[in-house]
């Protein structure tokens, strides 16, 4: 009979790979599945007794910049969650003006539940993901969706509640996270968790603001969209604001998002462009670090 040595190397190699290979294994199976994060999700903060899930083929990207899953739960309630099915990125039920027309007949807007009473109902699903449950954290906006209504009754009326997500105080822009409430009833209809997305750069300015502002406005004039409709820089402003900006342009990219978004920190440049005879406000994003236009 032979014996062979192994090398103290090797046995080191060994013992890690048997331990990387546990706890791997560990870890896939701790991690939830799709009916277990929406079943506990549906039943703890909507009290709805999941009794279907459909998952839609494929990853999506477009509606918030990150790879999700599409889920229609019980036929009725759509529900976009994260690959690791670990986070809900967003709830609607879009049969909920339908399920209250008879309740909200004959009732106007001067029905309609207070803002106080509509920021109550939500703080449950507040209080599920981690958020602020006071409700000066929130920009309040009172709306009315129906658009084959009387502009004045309650039929399709909502309450809508919106905070920007900041990271390390700064804002996160078009990350937010959202809730929409129906005005009759304070019934949840809608929510939308758009979580930050990491910048690429650092916040190591390089480029100056005022730098930003002719980089802009350089770009701006050799954009044809803007030829012929007058952008102008908004110099009101001579100190600036880094933000988290996506890099999106609005202007090039028709094409529905098929991966996710990058972010960078960016010096926000405000100006003007003039459309049909309107004067319309609006922002482009300048890398703080290379200079290069990140988005719009």
């Amino acid at each position: 009979m032979k014996y062979y040595k192994m090398s103290i190397d090797y046995l080191v190699a060994l013992v890690i790979f048997i331990v990387w290979e546990f706890y791997t294994f560990s870890a896939l199976a701790q991690q939830p599945t799709i009916e277990q994060t929406i079943t506990g999700f549906f039943n703890t903060v909507f009290n709805i007794e999941v009794t279907k899930i459909v998952e839609k083929p494929g990853i999506k990207y477009y509606a918030i910049g990150l790879p999700y899953k599409y889920v229609v739960v019980n036929n009725k309630y759509t529900s976009y969650i994260s690959v690791d099915c670990l986070t809900i990125y967003h709830y609607s039920n879009s049969n909920w003006m339908t399920l209250e027309a008879d309740s909200v007949r004959g009732k106007t807007h001067a029905d309609r539940i207070s803002e106080d009473e509509a920021f109550t109902s939500i703080v449950p699903l507040l209080a599920h993901f981690s958020c602020p449950t006071e409700k000066s954290s929130f920009e309040a906006v009172f709306r009315d969706t129906a658009v084959e209504s009387n502009r004045e009754d309650l039929f399709g009326a909502c309450w809508t509640f919106r905070r920007e997500i900041l990271h390390n105080g700064i804002p996160c822009r078009t990350r937010y996270f959202s809730i929409s409430v129906s005005a009759a009833s304070g019934n949840i209809i809608m929510f939308d968790n758009c979580t930050k997305i990491l910048p690429l750069n650092t916040n190591n300015s390089q480029v100056s603001f005022t730098a930003a502002q002719q980089i802009a406005f350089a770009w701006l004039m050799a954009e044809p969209y803007f030829a012929n409709k007058s952008p102008t820089i908004d110099t009101s402003n001579t100190q600036g604001q880094i933000v988290i900006a996506p890099k999106r342009n609005w202007v090039t990219d028709t094409d529905l998002l098929s991966e996710a978004l990058t972010t960078y920190y960016s010096w926000e440049v405000l100006y003007t462009y003039i459309e049909d005879g309107q004067i319309i406000p609006t922002r482009i994003w300048i890398n703080v670090e290379t200079g290069e236009v990140v988005g719009l």
